[in-house]
């Protein structure tokens, strides 16, 4: 095995996925070339890109897209807006794809590597710390950094249902059929037509900015990130929009992407007025059942500690940061 490592650029990384033939699959949904493109046209002006590729001869391995900021070396991204962060590596080559970069990282003068948002089976733990990781070459550490939680779907609605406890199982139904009863006409629709997204984008924006605490979080920049974010992953058939109304009035709204059998739900806002309806909870359990329909296999609630995500069947999954002085 003759290992080497090029640098590029992000457009060497979208053109490297771009064929297919690879067999490189990101690993989740903010890896793949839409989300870092959206995020570094807003956040990747005062920051070098240093994106590697990992070759064995004439075949692609693995893809570091990595920047310098003040010194170190991060991933591409930051754990507010990205959820997860890692490596896209071709399974099984991971102990490899490391002891390619490290040692070109030392090289070029690096003496250490951040790596945010990092889920239990990110690429660094096994090819660090797997059955063929090395790691005599780096000092590493990590702490918890976060939490996120996931729901593995049934095949059915009702064995969703059934997997529920039986106060959860009760509040659901409950919470469906009082919406259902009480609510004027209504309404659950879902775009996923790009121009359709786009057009009924600035209605959740509405929505989501009612609560004081979004709003304090959704500065110039993050404003400009969600909309470009918003028209990449649309072009790209990834970003769903959801809807619950009520008379014609929008009741809640789900912002969620649409990944590898996994659906991600990012963001979400609901009308305080309508709060005896539940309708914040409402939206999520209809996107979960949308999910079940179209076969998915992971609900992803993502990151943060809301009660509804551990009612709802979720599972924690710890996050991580993890630091290796090279």
């Amino acid at each position: 095995m003759t290992l080497r490592v090029e640098e590029g650029t992000l457009k060497n990384y979208t053109a490297y996925l771009d064929q297919l033939e690879r067999g490189l699959a990101p690993p989740h949904i903010f890896a793949l070339p839409p989300w870092l493109n959206a995020w570094w046209s807003v956040f990747g002006n005062d920051k070098r890109s240093l994106v590697y590729s990992i070759w064995d001869d004439s075949r692609l391995i693995g893809l570091a897209p990595l920047m310098e900021e003040n010194g170190k070396v991060y991933l591409i991204g930051s754990p507010d807006l990205c959820d997860y962060l890692d490596f896209v590596i071709l399974s099984g080559m991971e102990s490899s794809f490391f002891s390619a970069l490290l040692p070109r990282l030392r090289a070029d003068g690096f003496q250490e590597m951040v790596l945010h948002a990092q889920r239990p089976e990110a690429a660094v733990f096994e090819g660090l710390f797997g059955a063929e990781g090395r790691g005599e070459t780096a000092t590493v550490s990590f702490l918890r950094e976060n939490c996120s939680y996931e729901l593995n779907l049934p095949d059915s609605w009702d064995r969703y249902l059934a997997g529920l406890n039986k106060k959860q199982r009760h509040e659901v139904r409950r919470k469906l059929r009082r919406f259902k009863e009480q609510a004027l006409s209504p309404q659950w629709a879902v775009y996923s037509d790009q121009q359709e997204i786009r057009a009924n984008f600035p209605r959740f924006l509405e929505l989501f900015l009612k609560n004081p605490e979004k709003a304090d979080f959704y500065t110039d920049q993050v404003d400009r990130f969600f909309h470009a974010l918003v028209t990449e992953t649309s072009g790209a058939g990834l970003c769903r929009l959801g809807f619950l109304e009520s008379d014609g009035i929008l009741a809640a709204a789900v912002l969620y992407f649409d990944y590898g059998g996994r659906i991600y739900l990012y963001n979400s806002g609901y009308d305080s007025d309508l709060r005896h309806l539940s309708v914040g909870l409402v939206s999520k359990v209809h996107t979960i059942e949308m999910a079940i329909e179209g076969k998915q296999s992971i609900f992803d609630f993502l990151k943060g500690r809301e009660v509804y995500k551990h009612r709802l069947g979720g599972r924690a999954v710890p996050v991580y940061k993890v630091a290796i002085k090279l």
